[in-house]
């Protein structure tokens, strides 16, 4: 398995040109690679090629305890993740459609305290007022997990909707 596979699809993408014609998230502003986002625009050869070729171990979702649920209004999903031991880091990329099939996701980077997290993913954008997505369907979330070992893995789960 890949580690970078296309933001949206699962296919492998080398540029933003490529994403940006199907997606219309704040994530195509940047390269989009596969499980998460890069920012940089200048990467050399051999780091791409070192990233291209990382082997990512995967994981069940049983595996750390992870579980999704979508609130009653359909505006928030809620991850939680308990069983913790031997991981140091986390990090998430929420995937979904909103209205019309259109392409839209959440990324970010959990602190670990304490022996379970839980964590409430927006379905929309929020600053001052919160503007939801309307419509959700094919809900997905891909964490990265690393473990004391310092190996890296992935672990996926859909949500039924």
């Amino acid at each position: 398995m890949e580690l970078f596979q296309r933001l949206h699809d699962g296919k492998y993408s080398k540029g933003k040109e490529d994403i940006s014609r199907n997606c219309s998230c704040s994530l195509c502003s940047s390269d989009c690679w596969g499980g998460f986002v890069l920012s940089s625009k200048k990467t050399s050869n051999s780091t791409q090629q070192a990233w291209q070729e990382e082997q990512v171990l995967t994981l069940k979702p049983e595996d750390i305890g992870l579980e999704l649920s979508l609130s009653d209004d359909s505006k928030k999903v809620t991850m939680e993740i308990n069983k913790l031991d031997g991981i140091t880091s986390l990090e998430y990329q929420l995937l979904y459609n909103s209205k019309d099939d259109v392409p839209r996701g959440a990324i970010g980077t959990i602190d670990i305290k304490g022996d379970k997290i839980k964590k409430e993913i927006v379905l929309g954008t929020c600053s001052d007022v919160c503007h939801y997505d309307e419509a959700v369907s094919d809900i997905k979330i891909i964490v990265k997990v690393v473990k004391t070992d310092g190996k890296t893995y992935q672990v996926e789960k859909s949500l039924e909707n």
